[in-house]
């Protein structure tokens, strides 16, 4: 990919695959259930030339902190 480090060939890829992997403190299924609770689809991915992350869901079903 044009973003990537030479040295870190597939780095966008890796991020972008990592979005819905879980974090520190929320595992993936209960990141995925969090998501699933919202009614909300997230999704990323990454190109030659572009990396995106995407939320799809009504506002009034986001926290306060995230609208």
């Amino acid at each position: 990919m044009d973003g990537d480090p030479k040295e870190k060939p597939g780095l966008a890829e890796f991020v972008s695959d990592m979005v819905d992997e879980g974090t520190k403190s929320r595992s993936a299924e209960k990141f995925a259930e969090e998501v699933e609770d919202l009614a909300a689809h997230l999704g990323a991915g990454a190109s030659l030339e572009t990396s995106n992350v995407h939320l799809n869901c009504l506002r009034e079903t986001l926290p306060r902190r995230w609208s």
